[in-house]
């Protein structure tokens, strides 16, 4: 993996950890990939989160259709408030 990507991965995991614990109490987590991920869009049962950092998120114009944008580092506030009847994809870089 590359060291940007991993350090990447390294604080975006560690800012999600509070819902990550939630949630796994919860439900059994698991990766999706992206070809998963195309047969997801636009079914009404599915949220997907965009929780890449805010630099990264300004920088680009690929963005997934639908998504809803989350601060990763307010996880703990507005994890608390997903919807418990949907598929949760939480999604960065």
């Amino acid at each position: 993996m590359r060291r940007k990507a991993w350090l990447v991965w390294v604080v975006l995991m560690t800012m999600l950890a509070p819902l990550s614990v939630s949630l796994a109490q919860k439900a059994e987590l698991q990766y999706v990939d992206k070809d998963a991920l195309k047969g997801m869009l636009g079914d009404p049962k599915v949220l997907i989160i965009d929780v890449r950092a805010p630099s990264d998120w300004t920088k680009t114009d690929k963005m997934i259709k639908g998504a809803v944008r989350q601060a990763p580092d307010k996880a703990a506030t507005w994890g608390k408030t997903l919807p418990k009847d949907k598929k949760i994809i939480l999604y960065c870089a």
